[in-house]
């Protein structure tokens, strides 16, 4: 049982890490396409 709840754990830090990867490149793309809409309107 305390391997399958460490796996588990290991499975969410690995998800945790991944989606903070994706928040950080979604975050990029906001700010550029902002800066990219801005210039546009400017």
């Amino acid at each position: 049982m305390d391997n399958k709840i460490n796996e588990i754990r290991r499975r969410i830090s690995t998800l945790r890490a991944e989606m903070t990867l994706i928040e950080a490149s979604i975050r990029d793309q906001i700010t550029a396409t902002s800066i990219a809409a801005r210039r546009h309107a400017g």
